[in-house]
């Protein structure tokens, strides 16, 4: 069964938010483990945007900011 384009846009925005809400918290509790003093809500806005060029809007390789980077 093939999802439509509004189911599958809504899935992957759950994902992405949900991958990011782990993202945040696992490096909240690494940066508390080893004792670090951050800015959480720097963070959190760090970790909810991490992943913005793998949405449509900007997945498009001339609007993505990393294709101009030399490879390692």
């Amino acid at each position: 069964m093939q999802k439509s384009g509004i189911t599958h846009s809504v899935n992957a925005g759950k994902f992405h938010i949900t991958h990011s809400t782990r993202v945040y918290l696992f490096g909240a509790l690494a940066g508390i483990r080893k004792g670090l003093k951050f800015d959480s809500e720097l963070l959190y806005i760090g970790a909810m945007f991490h992943d913005i060029g793998l949405t449509q809007a900007y997945r498009h390789s001339t609007d993505r900011f990393d294709g101009h980077c030399p490879p390692y």
